[in-house]
């Protein structure tokens, strides 16, 4: 993806469960990406704020970026910059999905009703950040749930046959083989019914239950389903707002790469960048020289 707006959705911040993240990495990655797009607005989605503690937690680091508006929050408009009305609203949705047991392990629910939800938004965004509402948040432009579902389904039909060329190419049996990506194959087309039904909740645990339960998903086929809904999920809540998201960046340089390239060109450097506080961080990122 090429960057086409002033603004970037840092996409790996969000939970994620189709692969391992260290969070150290993580947070090292974001020092390098604050300092290489500091003439960009970075923007994450409301709910990504506190889906996971570690998130918010790093969040609540990077006052002076919040404080100087180069963090800003995408909400859609209907919720009038309110992010409980959104809560509440995600909430019924979720529960009209999930019965109770359900919902007692359901990673999305548990952080809406979550005490440091209630002290990321009421305490640290409203009293310690204190920026008018109106410079804090930005207004979607299209439907996150429509862009989601054409992502995945863009995908699907774009890689469905070298999905299922490749998946299981390491067997021997030719037979046993073949069976396994035709029953690929089937799961994708699956997820091609669920996606294109406006009527269902499209979420990634609702989605994965119903591959399950409906169509007989394993759980490797769920792991590559897995990254398929993480990379549409982050394409969707960044370009709702027209925000390129980090991870999906092609046409320059980003703090993933620039971590690679300084561990082994410049130990030293990448140490003391990896070891600076969030203010330093700040004061080096708006410094030309």
């Amino acid at each position: 993806m090429r960057i086409k707006s002033d603004k970037l959705y840092i996409d790996y911040l969000d939970h994620t469960v189709s692969e391992a993240i260290n969070p150290i990495d993580t947070v090292i990655r974001l020092r390098f990406d604050l300092l290489l797009f500091s003439e960009y607005i970075l923007c994450m989605s409301v709910p990504a704020c506190v889906k996971l503690d570690t998130t918010s937690n790093v969040l609540m680091h990077l006052t002076p970026f919040w404080k100087n508006k180069k963090i800003k929050l995408i909400l859609d408009k209907k919720h009038q910059n309110n992010p409980w009305r959104y809560f509440n609203n995600r909430k019924r949705v979720l529960e009209k999905g999930f019965d109770k047991l359900e919902l007692s392990n359901h990673f999305e629910y548990n952080a809406y009703i979550s005490p440091h939800t209630d002290y990321f938004y009421n305490t640290y965004i409203r009293d310690v950040i204190s920026v008018a509402k109106s410079e804090l948040y930005i207004d979607k432009i299209f439907d996150t749930d429509e862009v989601f579902r054409q992502s995945i389904i863009t995908q699907v039909n774009s890689n469905i046959n070298s999905i299922c060329a490749n998946i299981y190419e390491s067997y021997s049996f030719e037979q046993r083989r073949y069976e396994l990506s035709l029953h690929m194959g089937k799961v994708l087309n699956d997820l091609l019914i669920i996606s294109e039904d406006r009527g269902t909740l499209f979420q990634r645990t609702a989605i994965e239950k119903r591959l399950i339960s409906e169509f007989g998903a394993n759980r490797n086929e769920i792991n590559i389903v897995g990254n398929m809904l993480d990379k549409g999920f982050a394409y969707a809540n960044g370009i709702s707002s027209y925000a390129a998201p980090l991870s999906l960046i092609t046409n320059r340089l980003t703090g993933k790469e620039l971590m690679s390239i300084l561990q082994s060109a410049d130990a030293e450097f990448y140490e003391i960048i990896k070891d600076l506080s969030w203010s330093a961080v700040y004061r080096l990122s708006i410094n030309d020289t």
